[in-house]
C-alpha cells in the first residue's frame, strides 16, 4: 500500500477529501509514506480548491430542487384552500336552502 502511496501520493492527497471515512486514517496512512510536508501541504489545498466549489455547487442544485418541489406545493396549496372554501360556502347555501324548504 505505502508503494502505490508513494507512486501516486498527489492523487492519493487530491481524492482522499473526497473518501468519507476516511479523513482520519488517511492522512496517518500517506504521513508514513514519507511525502514531505510542503508536497502534502500543496496537493491537500489543491484539494481544498476541488472540493469546496464542488460541495457548495452540490448544496446550491440540491436547494434549488427544493425550492421547485415547494414552488409545486405553494400551488396544491392553494387549490386545495380554494376547494375548501368552495366546499363551505356550498354547504353553506346547502344548508340555508334546507332551512327555507322546511320552513315553508
Amino acid at each position: 500500500m505505502q508503494n502505490l502511496l508513494r507512486r501516486w501520493d498527489a492523487m492519493a492527497v487530491i481524492l482522499l477529501r473526497f473518501c468519507y471515512g476516511l479523513r482520519i486514517a488517511g492522512p496517518i496512512i500517506i504521513g508514513t509514506c514519507g511525502i514531505s510536508p510542503w508536497r502534502l501541504a500543496l496537493f491537500n489545498f489543491i484539494g481544498v480548491l476541488i472540493w469546496a466549489p464542488l460541495v457548495a455547487a452540490v448544496g446550491y442544485v440540491a436547494w434549488y430542487a427544493i425550492e421547485q418541489w415547494i414552488g409545486r406545493i405553494k400551488h396544491v396549496q392553494i387549490a386545495l384552500l380554494m376547494a375548501l372554501v368552495l366546499a363551505i360556502i356550498i354547504g353553506w347555501i346547502v344548508t340555508q336552502l334546507r332551512r327555507r324548504s322546511g320552513d315553508g
